[in-house]
């Protein structure tokens, strides 16, 4: 049997105020700047599923004041009356009051979810990291 799964790896450096990263089938990763979306989309397939699998390594620069969010497909994947609560929606409701703390804003995500769910348990693990860029060394 074959084990299949998704991995980001993004590194941050605020010396050179840039981010290194790549993605193994991975949610994209959002950046919010200001009202601005940067997605860090998928840079290779899934880990396991190729023998010869490549990846992309892919870089951007970062600004003070930055919010990188990084999840599982859990929180976007989850399902009410065959409609999804979508990939979409969850970037909508994380860039929707960019003056919300970090806690605050993963708090309405999951708020969010929850009335859409309406009472139906989720159906997959959800992690959901924020990292707000506040100064550089």
């Amino acid at each position: 049997m074959r084990a299949l799964f998704t991995c980001i790896l993004i590194e941050i450096n605020t010396k050179k105020q840039l981010y290194v990263y790549s993605s193994a089938g991975h949610p994209s990763a959002l950046i919010l700047r200001g009202k601005n979306r940067i997605l860090l989309s998928r840079t290779g397939t899934l880990i396991g599923g190729f023998d010869k699998a490549k990846y992309r390594i892919m870089e951007g620069h970062l600004e003070k004041g930055d919010k990188l969010f990084l999840f599982t497909d859990g929180i976007y994947e989850e399902f009410k009356n065959g409609a999804e609560f979508g990939e979409e929606r969850l970037h909508g409701i994380l860039a929707g009051n960019p003056g919300l703390s970090l806690d605050d804003t993963i708090q309405d995500a999951l708020i969010a979810l929850d009335d859409f769910l309406d009472g139906e348990e989720k159906q997959d693990d959800i992690t959901i990291l924020g990292i707000r860029i506040k100064n550089f060394i």
